[in-house]
């Protein structure tokens, strides 16, 4: 939602410094701030379906401003900045019953981005809210239902709570089949989900079919460069080594890591999975210098793309410690 006034620069700031010269509001090079007293009172002159449709306005508002989060590398900082308006339009929805596609897409979206700085907690209660939402407005057997329950789904499995993030993806599953049938990459990525939570169940035959059937479908669908399929080649890499098949295992990542250099570059957050997996299996093999050579290149990414203090870092770093290759910083 763009008013008139936002639309034209010059008038926007004619604005922007009037409002100041009143000490209505602050506002920096980055961002404008209303003062609080100023919020009390146009909040309690606006009737309550005012109120909600100002919540819904900020909600696309934010959701705008979030709709660039497609690489973590680039855009972290700025949803950081977001998350506090976020959390008070999630406040506010809440308070005001709003069950609106516009707010469940911005709890989505939000959702993926503490994902992302790995807050799992506080991303389970926003897919939460998101698939309630949805289920108000849709029913049970829509997409975006399908998606709020993928999207939670992932949330519970990186938690440990396997048995409820099973549900979720059998349930998404069930829905993008019943819409898509068989050759879609929505079911694709259901199943890879799937795949990944009955792996840690320890129910590896049933995982390995899972993510047999995703490679099949992405290639069908998208081709067989496709980086979703890379994902799933990945997954089905980690179900060899555990069962032992080291070198299936190695050509899988192998396979993975070249969709993945080609599609996103050397220095991607995907890349980085591929390259530490296969550092794994060539440990495993007892190719210890080549393990350590790419488990080292994915320390690295990992560093400049999360920090040196996220689990997807940590988790390298672990590894590289055990092998005797590790760097302390």
């Amino acid at each position: 939602m763009a008013l008139p006034l936002v639309a034209d620069d010059v008038e926007f700031g004619d604005a922007v410094a009037a409002l100041q010269n009143y000490s209505l509001i602050t506002a920096t090079k980055d961002a404008i701030s209303v003062h609080r007293l100023v919020q009390m009172i146009l909040r309690d002159r606006l009737t309550k379906d005012d109120e909600k449709k100002w919540a819904e306005a900020a909600a696309q508002l934010l959701y705008d401003a979030f709709s660039s989060h497609q690489d973590g590398r680039t855009t972290r900082p700025s949803c950081a900045a977001l998350m506090p308006h976020v959390l008070h339009a999630k406040e506010h929805a809440e308070r005001l019953g709003i069950t609106s596609d516009t707010v469940a897409a911005l709890l989505n979206v939000a959702g993926w981005c503490l994902q992302d700085q790995a807050d799992f907690s506080t991303a389970r209660l926003f897919h939460e809210q998101a698939l309630k939402i949805r289920r108000a407005v849709y029913g049970d057997e829509h997409p975006s239902v399908a998606t709020s329950l993928n999207n939670l789904g992932v949330v519970l499995e990186k938690l440990g709570d396997y048995a409820r993030a099973k549900k979720c993806h059998e349930e998404a599953l069930g829905i993008y089949e019943t819409l898509y049938g068989d050759k879609d990459p929505s079911v694709a990525t259901s199943l890879n989900n799937l795949g990944l939570v009955l792996y840690e169940l320890g129910d590896y035959a049933q995982a390995k079919e899972q993510f047999e059937h995703a490679i099949r479908i992405y290639k069908a669908v998208c081709g067989d460069g496709h980086p979703e399929a890379a994902t799933s080649i990945d997954n089905l890499g980690l179900v060899f080594m555990t069962l032992g098949g080291y070198a299936q295992a190695k050509k899988c990542h192998e396979r993975a890591l070249t969709i993945k250099r080609t599609v996103f570059g050397k220095n991607h957050p995907s890349v980085a999975t591929s390259l530490y997996h296969l550092g794994l299996v060539l440990w495993s093999m007892g190719d210890h210098a080549k393990a350590k050579k790419h488990l080292e290149q994915a320390l690295a990414i990992r560093r400049a793309v999360y920090g040196s203090k996220h689990p997807n870092t940590l988790e390298v770093l672990y590894s590289l410690r055990y092998t005797g290759g590790a760097t302390r910083r």
